[in-house]
């Protein structure tokens, strides 16, 4: 069977999104076209472990830097690299760019002394 690359994908999941919304009265979605409008307009997700490492290391991401390491992260993929480290500012982000997935995420005083392995580029932004 024949890959469908993501591109692609998110074209045809807009059109029958775009169908389904047509067949709806105006200014109303189902819960179906709710979830999938958040998940298409969220580039880079965050797993569990890091949202408890953000926390726990107070590290603090608004909106705009979110898109920076969104950025960062399309940079690293279209460079081939599957698991990066994204250096921004002060803190270093373990980022799966195969999976668009933050892993968890440092601050870079945290760096010293610590080996960090099974990464095959480093994005510094």
């Amino acid at each position: 069977m024949g890959k469908i690359n993501n591109v692609g994908y998110q074209q045809i999941i807009r059109k029958a999104q775009a169908k389904v919304e047509a067949k709806q009265p105006e200014g109303k979605k189902d819960a179906f076209s709710n979830t999938l409008d958040q998940q298409l307009s969220r580039n880079v997700k965050f797993s569990k472990h890091a949202m408890e490492r953000l926390s726990s290391r107070g590290i603090n991401l608004d909106k705009q830097q979110v898109r920076d390491l969104e950025k960062a992260v399309d940079k690293a993929s279209g460079k081939g690299i599957k698991d990066s480290v994204v250096m921004f500012k002060d803190t270093a982000f373990i980022v799966s760019v195969r999976n668009k997935t933050v892993v968890t995420a440092m601050h870079k005083q945290n760096l010293k002394q610590n080996v960090i392995t099974n990464v095959d580029g480093v994005v510094m932004m």
